[in-house]
């Protein structure tokens, strides 16, 4: 009797391992179904956000509202056409090669 016992749990044994491991299997499955579903909605939202900060830097960096700025909250001025300093890019590129 004993040594049926042990032949039959040899040969359970492996079935309820190998079902054990497609239960397993399948929910691993399903978990990583959902995390993808998770990430490419964080993906969407993140590149959405990603858009409107290239929007809000745009606006930001608009030369005609550093202008506005500069002249009412920073009391600048207009420069007159004597003040102006003009510096050619190729002079800029060689002094700054030398250094």
């Amino acid at each position: 009797m004993p040594r049926l016992i042990f032949t039959v749990l040899i040969l359970i044994t492996p079935i309820v391992i190998t079902s054990f491991l497609a239960v397993w299997q399948r929910n691993e499955m399903i978990r990583i179904g959902y995390e993808t579903v998770t990430l490419q909605s964080n993906k969407r939202a993140l590149l959405r956000h990603q858009k409107e900060l290239l929007v809000e830097v745009e606006r930001l960096s608009a030369l005609d509202r550093i202008e506005q700025i500069a002249l009412e909250q920073l009391g600048m001025k207009q420069s007159q056409p004597g003040q102006r300093v003009f510096i050619a890019t190729q002079a800029l590129g060689k002094s700054l090669n030398k250094d």
